[in-house]
């Protein structure tokens, strides 16, 4: 049973198939509902004693679980249950504590992940099953944690999962009433399973935050950024001071203060260099592979530049704002694993910077592969007519009138 008492069971996977001489993946189910999964893969032999701790991260690392997993993942330095390798990580998406199990037998590399309450499940699904009181396995679970950890059960978990997913969804299809809805819903049961001063409920209440304030609503998004800033502060991990900055930032441009929203996208994108330049302890590799917190910090900065660039160019400053897109596209391109729509920004962004500086060649050829880009992903979605508008308007800001009716077409 789970440290939050669900029932839970290991179940083939009938969707995969198993490689040669590993055994089939699993899903773990609590009460039904899937909470965790059981990976394989093959590994070379490991060293023992002080050297093995290395070599196992570093084994799931280069494992396709491990390559998974840091896409969804941010984790804390690894830590030991015995033989068994321990990373606390936290979801990307809903903050819950996760927690990622890898050991190694005859060269094959068992990876069981799922929510901190399964702890004991998930170290029988590696193999090695731990002992003691519910008492004595949470504060094992705290020990590598650093702090307290929530129990949430996977009902909880997988209700939280489906709000914030509707809701973005929501968000990014312009429907934000509905995605208002959702992610109040949404921050109702993250407030009742971490309490309202815990940081996962803060970044719900950014997530609300912005979403009035994309509906024209700047005091009430304020005072939703008010409630939520104090507890991203006290937060170790400087990634949440970072998404705070970029949040407030896009609030300060959708109010006008373009001046307010150029500052905090600096701040923003210097904070996400600092997480993407620095070490990450035991995890580091995990951290820095494509997907990893490293890499996301990496993208993220590219954002935010492509936030001051816009900024600037609000501002009549063409140069600084080109500078800034500039590095921002160079980011992109040369970072693994990124949204593929976050380069469309960033040469819509040019585009519209070169119109600025009066260079259409450049501005038609940024605005043309961003369109081209953002079709591919999204078809002709509320994000590529957006694109075709900015395209038009350049057009008939140098007197092109037929090549902007086409494009408005």
């Amino acid at each position: 049973a789970s440290l939050a008492d669900e029932t839970c069971v290991a179940r083939d996977r009938d969707d995969v198939t198993a490689s040669s001489g590993l055994p089939i993946e699993k899903r773990i189910l609590c009460n039904g509902k899937v909470s965790g999964a059981i990976a394989y893969a093959k590994v070379p032999p490991l060293p023992a004693g002080d050297a093995r701790k290395a070599a196992l991260l570093a084994a799931l690392d280069a494992s396709r679980p491990g390559q998974l997993a840091r896409g969804r993942l941010d984790c804390k330095p690894a830590g030991w249950v015995g033989d068994t390798l321990a990373l606390p990580c936290r979801a990307r998406s809903g903050g819950w504590p996760t927690l990622v199990l890898a050991r190694e037998a005859n060269g094959v590399l068992t990876v069981a992940e799922g929510a901190a309450s399964m702890f004991p499940v998930l170290a029988t699904a590696a193999g090695r099953p731990v002992e003691g009181s519910r008492p004595q396995l949470v504060e094992q679970l705290q020990a590598l944690w650093g702090e307290p950890v929530v129990l949430a059960s996977a009902g909880d978990i997988d209700q939280l999962k489906s709000l914030l997913r509707d809701a973005r969804v929501a968000n990014g299809q312009g429907k934000y009433t509905a995605s208002e809805s959702l992610f109040r819903q949404a921050l109702d049961v993250q407030t009742r399973l971490f309490s309202e001063n815990d940081v996962t409920a803060a970044e719900i209440m950014m997530d609300l935050a912005l979403n009035v304030s994309n509906q024209g609503r700047s005091d009430e998004a304020a005072a939703l950024f008010r409630r939520a800033e104090p507890i991203i502060q006290r937060s170790s991990n400087p990634a949440d001071r970072a998404r705070l900055a970029t949040y407030l930032g896009y609030e300060a441009a959708n109010r006008g203060d373009f001046a307010n929203a150029l500052a905090q996208a600096r701040t923003a994108a210097e904070i996400w260099g600092q997480v993407a330049g620095g070490g990450a302890g035991g995890a580091d590799a995990i951290n820095a592979s494509p997907g990893g917190l490293r890499t996301m910090a990496r993208g993220e900065m590219a954002m935010a530049l492509n936030l001051q660039a816009l900024m600037a160019l609000r501002q009549d400053d063409p140069v600084s704002a080109y500078a800034a897109a500039s590095e921002a596209l160079l980011i992109i391109n040369s970072t693994e694993g990124l949204p593929r729509f976050w380069r469309s920004d960033v040469l819509s962004t040019l585009g519209q910077v070169s119109v600025a500086q009066g260079r259409l060649s450049a501005a038609e050829t940024y605005l043309r592969n961003a369109l081209a880009e953002r079709h591919s992903i999204s078809g002709e979605g509320a994000a590529t007519l957006r694109m075709r508008a900015i395209l038009g308007r350049a057009y008939q800001t140098e007197g092109m009138h037929s090549s902007a009716i086409i494009a408005f077409r």
